[in-house]
């Protein structure tokens, strides 16, 4: 006979215990999405007639999102989103450009304190078949 108690179950799972590495690289995209998206992180300055050939690129199918974020030190900041158009489009979101120009070369019906709240940003009708900025 065995006289010997009986033994727990030794745990043999490595600290931290096992996960997929999907969840790590759901993680990391969620984060640079993030830092992406920070304001004004990415600006580039242009003058109007390069902001008028920036809305004119086009690749379909796309849908291209020009918005008016407001102005601020003498510049008209703007966010662009291209996106790819269908079902997809709607899981992407913060992958902005972002675009500032000297008020003194762009005409707008109206100014605002710049926002980071995007419900407070003005859709704008540019690109094809839209119209362009109204350069001075």
């Amino acid at each position: 006979m065995n006289d010997t108690p009986p033994q727990a179950p030794q745990n043999t799972q490595q600290p931290g215990g096992k996960h997929p590495i999907a969840v790590y690289l759901f993680l990391a995209v969620i984060l640079a999405s993030a830092a992406g998206a920070v304001f004004g992180t990415f600006t580039k300055e242009l003058s109007c007639t390069e902001l008028t050939k920036r809305t004119r690129e086009w690749r379909e199918p796309k849908l291209a999102a020009w918005s008016y974020m407001g102005s601020k030190d003498g510049y008209d900041h703007f966010a662009a989103q291209d996106r790819p158009e269908g079902v997809i489009s709607t899981l992407i979101s913060g992958n902005f450009k972002f675009y500032e120009v000297k008020q003194d070369q762009l005409r707008l019906e109206r100014r605002f304190e710049l926002s980071e709240d995007r419900s407070r940003w003005l859709g704008e009708n540019w690109g094809p078949p839209g119209g362009a900025p109204d350069c001075l």
